[in-house]
């Protein structure tokens, strides 16, 4: 067994009390990576646990067994032994949930994030990974844990959504490989598919036809955005946090590099989600301005600056990176 799984089963062992978190606006990966984690620690190894971030559950992640038991800060009190921290690149990521991280006496950081700020007392970040659900799968495995079928629906979702349905740069042999032998233990795949991709609410679909409204692209067509004012969400009664697709609209534009996904947070700030056809390294241009993520996707949340002021800002500097080949050309096919 490599030795930072070594570190992290003597951690998983030898602690008593354990803090489970991720980030902010949690996402698929970083939640079935919660769940994973969180029954392996009670039901394997007899742990009191408990799970808690700094929003709710997505409601598109509540088919997953065990969402219930995850909780919001200001749900739980009490300190504990170790806290484990899931695909989470900087500590200001947690969110409030950082004050209760901070305060316990062993931080275990698990993540694949190029931007991951290497914190905490036991490190485990690999970028090669396609998710953080799949490097669990691999400590599992060669800890030797019996692995079953919620386990694998749980890292098949983190695999799944993290490399965009197979379609991401970090979709590797690597990855085919483990989405099939996670296939092989019992995972429902229309169960997982209908779950994710087709449950969505007629908020949800209101939503996403303002957003479709607001398509624009550049005068060469390489970037295109939708837009969404928070008074968007007010008004058809969706949740931000279950417009985890929306990116991919003004991706599938033809001829788009770029696509921008920009919305307007509760509170005046602006999210831009980025996502590249053409080997742009987002995560690269993200954190040149505070953000960060993967090549080919990454987010960047802007104060002190309007929606459009953000729109106009980040488009340009967008092309002044392409015009100076920020990108690698793609092959021909």
């Amino acid at each position: 067994m490599h030795r930072h799984f070594m570190r992290l089963l003597d951690v998983l062992e030898g602690g008593k009390r354990f803090l489970i978190t991720t980030h902010v606006h949690p996402d698929a990966d970083a939640i079935a990576s919660e769940l994973l984690m969180r029954k392996l620690l009670k039901e394997r190894l007899g742990k009191d646990v408990v799970v808690v971030n700094d929003a709710e559950v997505p409601g598109y992640l509540r088919f997953l067994s065990g969402t219930e038991e995850v909780r919001r800060w200001g749900e739980v009190s009490g300190e504990y032994d170790v806290a484990v921290v899931l695909d989470v690149g900087r500590v200001e990521r947690m969110g409030r949930v950082r004050e209760a991280v901070e305060r316990t006496k062993c931080v275990v950081n698990v993540d694949h994030h190029r931007s991951n700020g290497r914190f905490g007392d036991v490190v485990i970040v690999d970028t090669n990974a396609s998710s953080t659900g799949e490097i669990l799968y691999r400590f599992m495995k060669e800890a030797g844990f019996k692995i079953d079928r919620l386990d694998a629906t749980y890292v098949f979702v983190a695999v799944l959504t993290d490399t965009g349905r197979f379609s991401y740069d970090n979709t590797k042999p690597q990855t085919l490989r483990v989405a099939a032998e996670l296939l092989e233990y019992g995972v429902n795949l229309r169960d997982v598919m209908n779950g994710l991709y087709r449950s969505c609410s007629k908020e949800q679909m209101a939503l996403q036809a303002r957003a479709l409204a607001s398509l624009e692209t550049n005068r060469d067509g390489t970037v295109a955005w939708i837009v969404l004012r928070w008074r968007d969400f007010e008004e058809t009664g969706a949740n931000p946090d279950d417009t985890q697709e929306f990116p991919e609209i003004p991706r599938s534009l033809r001829g788009v590099k770029v696509g921008l996904y920009i919305r307007e947070l509760r509170d005046g700030r602006v999210k831009v989600s980025l996502r590249s056809n053409c080997g742009m390294d987002l995560n690269r241009f993200a954190m040149a301005y505070g953000g960060g993520g993967h090549r080919a996707a990454a987010g960047i949340t802007f104060s002190g600056m309007s929606l459009e002021e953000t729109r106009r800002f980040v488009v340009g500097e967008i092309e002044a990176w392409l015009r100076k080949g920020g990108y690698v050309r793609p092959r021909r096919m």
